[in-house]
């Protein structure tokens, strides 16, 4: 989920000892999901944020709050049309930060970033190819051709896809009399279920969340 990969780009981040030394701006729309991100990344390292009202993204003004902050790294939570716009317009300024991006929110268009970016844009994933098997695959494949789904934002599809399997799965197994704590404690029972597109989900009484941590990975611009 998106709070285990803000505890990742923040850990990358003061882990990583090119960062160590570095100044961080965060860039985020104004929507309460992201808190979680900037509060993880600021426990670990002082950074400057900088917020706007969804669909209203004024990328000069961004880069020029990060930059006079001195900003070599910047964790952006926009979308990937912002995220896009915000690394063609620094490369105007002949300016190349660090982007550390939350995966979910991102599609396509990011690999249409300016090739002074190469390597420079790192991006946590809930889940990764490694994690897919060709039943799930083929599975999830043949939903978005049903649906029709667009091609754009496919981690946070395969979340959604995921979460729905599960909830059906516990459903069957509750039984014809299902009511909400019986679907809970068949979730609590959950162990190790296998879904084909993430690491296997285990649930518990004290354990909320199926499948903790997240993966860091970057893009070659150059292939």
């Amino acid at each position: 989920g998106l709070d285990d990969q803000a505890k990742s780009l923040a850990k990358f981040i003061a882990e990583k000892p090119e960062f160590k030394k570095s100044n961080i701006a965060m860039i985020a729309p104004r929507i309460a999901v992201f808190t979680n991100v900037i509060d993880a990344v600021r426990a670990k390292k002082d950074a400057i944020v900088v917020q706007y009202e969804t669909g209203r993204f004024d990328v000069a003004d961004a880069i020029k709050q990060s930059r006079q902050a001195g900003a070599d790294v910047v964790v952006f939570m926009g979308s990937g049309d912002d995220a896009l716009a915000f690394m063609r317009e620094a490369e105007k300024v002949n300016w190349f930060p660090a982007m550390l991006v939350p995966g979910g929110a991102i599609g396509v268009s990011v690999f249409d970033a300016p090739i002074g970016f190469d390597r420079k844009v790192f991006f946590s994933f809930a889940t990764t190819p490694e994690d897919h098997t060709a039943e799930g695959r083929n599975e999830f494949r043949a939903f978005q051709a049903k649906y029709k789904l667009p091609s754009a934002l496919i981690t946070a599809q395969i979340s959604a896809y995921v979460g729905a399997k599960m909830l059906i799965e516990a459903l069957k197994r509750a039984g014809k009399d299902v009511s909400r704590e019986k679907l809970i404690q068949v979730l609590e029972e959950l162990h190790q279920y296998p879904t084909g597109l993430t690491q296997p989900i285990t649930y518990g009484p004290n354990r909320r969340i199926g499948a903790t941590g997240a993966y860091i990975v970057t893009i070659d611009l150059k292939e």
